[in-house]
């Protein structure tokens, strides 16, 4: 009689829920080129979200929030000419934003199985225009500009969360890293790498890989 553990540590069931993770993000994935980023911490946050693991919600927000800001530049430029404030989810309530896709999953240890949480993403190279009402490509990830905004995104979010209340600990965060928090979003110039262009399936396959393994 066939029996299942569904245990991630299990050889024969981790790698069926890996191909079933893979299957479902296929069947709803678009097809065009696409990009994984990776938004990481600095290690001198990392034991804020350790205290209080339900605090890792606040990355998926700031990553979502970075990509938002990256497609929808011109809308920022004109919020902040009328002085708005941020909100918990930026843009959410403004009916012309361009929308775009995005498949997320955290990974709470790096190589060396110590504590790390960071965010995987997949991002489809396309934004859909509500103002024209079209899709049109977006194949820039300005780098510099991604570091700076997930971190400014991110310290605001644990500011908003009851965190880093004196002002030199926030000040101290942008002075030890002034190029912003690492984010790895490589080029899809390369086509031979399983994480970028047209390949979507590599992409995936590399991709949950990450979701399927067990977290610490």
């Amino acid at each position: 009689m066939p029996h299942s553990c569904h245990s991630r540590f299990c050889n024969a069931c981790g790698v069926k829920y890996a191909k079933q993770l893979a299957a479902k993000a296929t069947s709803f994935c678009l097809d065009c080129p696409h990009r994984h980023i990776v938004f990481t911490i600095p290690e001198e946050l990392r034991n804020w979200f350790r205290q209080d693991r339900t605090r890792l919600n606040l990355l998926f927000v700031a990553a979502r929030n970075t990509i938002c800001i990256l497609v929808n530049r011109s809308l920022l430029k004109k919020l902040k000419t009328k002085q708005l404030r941020n909100t918990h989810y930026i843009f959410k309530d403004i009916p012309v934003r361009n929308e775009f896709g995005m498949i997320a999953t955290i990974h709470t240890f790096g190589r060396g199985l110590k504590w790390n949480p960071h965010i995987h993403c997949l991002v489809p190279e396309l934004v859909y225009s509500q103002k024209t009402n079209k899709l049109k490509m977006f194949h820039h990830f300005n780098f510099s500009r991604l570091r700076k905004t997930f971190q400014y995104q991110l310290i605001h979010l644990i500011i908003e969360s009851g965190g880093l209340s004196k002002l030199e600990e926030r000040n101290r965060l942008y002075k030890e890293h002034p190029k912003g928090f690492y984010v790895y979003a490589k080029s899809k110039s390369d086509n031979n790498d399983s994480n970028n262009g047209k390949n979507i399936q590599g992409c995936i396959n590399y991709f949950i890989h990450y979701a399927a393994r067990p977290h610490g």
